[in-house]
């Protein structure tokens, strides 16, 4: 008899922690639902504020220059500020910076 209201009680304590993971559970996923919602729509500027002038694109594109060498490296792939540099690399060291085709990938000033 002593030992029937021990586990009865650690029977409540079970069920009490259940009901409250399966609560915090229900909570986040309507938070995480909530996120969802709100990352889908698009994200407009306040007002009649403007985020950018038309041209602004263009003042913050730059180009690059690869010298593409006849011989050097044939293997792996390069990918410079977003663009595909084609192989052969040609690597040097010109004093503390790092050029690969004529391209500066380090310490990249």
């Amino acid at each position: 008899m002593k030992y029937c209201s021990s586990i009865l009680m650690m029977l409540v304590l079970i069920t009490v922690f259940l009901i409250s993971v399966s609560l915090s559970f229900a909570e986040d996923k309507k938070v995480k639902s909530a996120n969802t919602n709100k990352q889908e729509e698009d994200i407009q500027p306040p007002g009649d504020e403007n985020w950018y002038e038309t041209g602004d694109e263009d003042v913050y594109k730059f180009e690059i220059n690869p010298i593409t060498p006849k011989e050097g490296i044939t293997g792996g792939i390069l990918i410079y500020y977003g663009h595909f540099i084609k192989p052969p690399y040609k690597i040097e060291n010109r004093g503390l910076e790092i050029y690969v085709n004529n391209l500066c990938v380090h310490p990249g000033y």
